[in-house]
């Protein structure tokens, strides 16, 4: 990269399949300039704004680029990125991008580009950007210093207890920290392999079927996987388990007790839980890959990262080496650390072993006139009920208690309602923790790194109870992609009127709300408006 001019103050977009090049790729140009891992599944317009925000100028493509229509969205992004100068494709195929004077390289051409002359590295320059937060809106992206990124994978390596002998099954993707930093270069960096498994990793459902036939065959040790994978591994048969295949390993959310304790029984083998950030270059805390925390939580922190319970709720702060140095937005760089205390959200506390325990995240917390609810009370108890595969509790607006429960399942055959109804009145036992409804969904939405997507779950929350609200006087459709889950988007056939206006207006309370009024006719006049209710 050096040899074509890529220097300190270049970003290097690395984009594609997860393969042993991209780590490659991925390694260089954090020694040299900024790495910038982009998600592949993104759209043109979004790559564009990425590629724009990290100031990229070299795009490395892994992989074949007309997999998905990558090469396609590439391109189109490029033509609005004008800092790129160069574009390297991993495999015989390079883009076509028109107007653009624009230097296609291949990667023989970087392997075979001679020697580069030694320079002195700082340990506090900035060596990667990962992107963190929601896809769409303005993109926002975590600075990770060099001192970071070997800090963070030294860190995950302390906590997992890597063996220089272990086979890794890293099922991650690349472009997030879990699956390049955590796992993959905390192995490296213990002298363990990482393997990784199809251009399509654990989204592929052939895989998860397959994945006990794939780990013996591979002779793996360790997989990693998140927690929704797991679950997808969990609704297929689970074979007894031997040497040398040791742990399970999951992070990224809270891993249902019920799935964790169907994978542990049906294969004999141990499971490892993690607590990981985008912003702490990988792993914060874990269990050891013996086995030897054989109940729920995520283990303990390496020796230099400092923890800081803040009260009154007990979330998570923490300070160290592997701290990120702050976000790069489309003002500037915000919220950098400076060697202080990173609040993270995230709701922790201790158990008698000294273990931390994540309780889930103080925007999860349900709050229902005054009382907080903790969502993973209501999803144990439901997980735990034959025939429920998923199950996730989100706060639905209410009028009167500002939100109320509402609990999403995935279930299976045999699945009877008003058995489960009782179920859950019987076993939760504080009253505000009921939930007022109980939705049943074909699958509950994911992140592109397989996160539950509890946003979505809030949206589709706030859009069932602005129906509710508003059946004596219902629009065509509501909608509802406000991240924050606050505003819904109601379509009128006909324009509307002041006085429809002012029954939704009170119908809806205090749920904010975007409106607009589709005409009937095409050369009707659209009306557009806007009401902002206080939540």
């Amino acid at each position: 990269m050096a040899y074509y001019g890529i220097q300190s103050d270049d970003t290097v977009a690395i984009i594609g399949a997860s393969l042993p090049e991209y780590l490659a790729a991925f390694y260089a140009a954090s020694d040299i300039a900024t790495a910038f891992p982009v998600n592949s599944l993104l759209s043109g317009e979004a790559l564009a704004r990425q590629f724009q925000l990290g100031g990229v100028t070299m795009c490395i493509i892994v992989g074949e680029p007309g997999a998905n229509g990558l090469g396609a969205r590439v391109a189109e992004a490029i033509a609005s990125a004008p800092r790129v100068r160069a574009v390297v494709s991993t495999v015989e195929a390079p883009i076509q991008i028109p107007e653009a004077d624009i230097q296609h390289l291949s990667w023989s051409d970087l392997q075979s580009c001679g020697e580069v002359p030694e320079r002195a590295r700082d340990p506090e320059a900035i060596g990667a950007l990962f992107h963190t937060g929601g896809t769409s809106g303005s993109p926002k992206l975590a600075r990770l210093s060099r001192r970071a990124l070997v800090a963070g994978p030294t860190f995950a390596g302390q906590v997992l207890e890597w063996k220089a002998t272990d086979r890794a099954l890293n099922l991650l993707p690349y472009f997030h920290v879990g699956g390049a930093l955590a796992l993959a270069t905390s192995a490296l960096l213990s002298g363990a392999a990482n393997l990784t498994c199809g251009l399509l990793g654990a989204r592929d459902p052939e895989l998860v079927a397959n994945l006990w036939t794939v780990i013996r065959e591979m002779k793996v040790t360790v997989a990693g996987l998140v927690p929704t994978s797991w679950s997808a591994v969990a609704e297929h048969p689970l074979p007894k388990m031997t040497e040398p295949f040791r742990a399970m390993v999951t992070g990224a959310s809270t891993m249902p007790e019920v799935i964790r304790t169907r994978l542990v029984d049906g294969t004999g083998i141990s499971f490892c839980e993690v607590y990981g950030m985008t912003e702490f270059a990988g792993f914060c805390s874990g269990q050891p890959l013996d086995g030897r925390l054989d109940r729920a939580g995520v283990g303990f922190l390496p020796p230099k990262l400092e923890i800081a319970l803040v009260e009154p709720l007990g979330e998570v702060a923490l300070r160290g080496p592997s701290a990120f140095s702050g976000y790069l937005v489309d003002a500037g760089i915000s919220e950098n650390p400076g060697g202080r205390h990173v609040k993270t959200g995230d709701l922790g506390m201790w158990d008698e072993g000294g273990q931390l325990l994540l309780r889930g995240r103080i925007k999860d917390v349900i709050v229902r006139s005054g009382h907080n609810i903790d969502p993973l009370s209501i999803e144990d108890i439901a997980a735990r009920y034959p025939h429920i595969r998923q199950a996730a509790a989100v706060g639905r607006p209410d009028a009167y208690a500002g939100e109320v429960p509402v609990l999403y399942v995935v279930i299976e055959d045999g699945f009877d309602r008003p058995h489960f109804d009782e179920y859950l009145r019987a076993n939760i036992l504080e009253p505000p923790a009921r939930p007022r409804h109980v939705e049943i969904l074909p699958a509950l939405p994911t992140t592109n790194v397989g996160k539950l997507n509890r946003s979505r779950l809030r949206q589709l929350a706030a859009i069932s109870a602005a129906q509710e609200a508003l059946a004596d006087c219902p629009p065509i459709s509501i909608e509802c992609g406000d991240p924050a889950a606050r505003e819904v988007l109601l379509v009128w056939p006909d324009p509307i009127g002041s006085e429809l206006l002012q029954r939704c207006t009170a119908a809806l309370g205090g749920i904010g709300m975007t409106w607009r009024v589709e005409p009937r006719a095409a050369h009707d006049e659209i009306v557009k408006g806007e009401v902002k209710l206080n939540a």
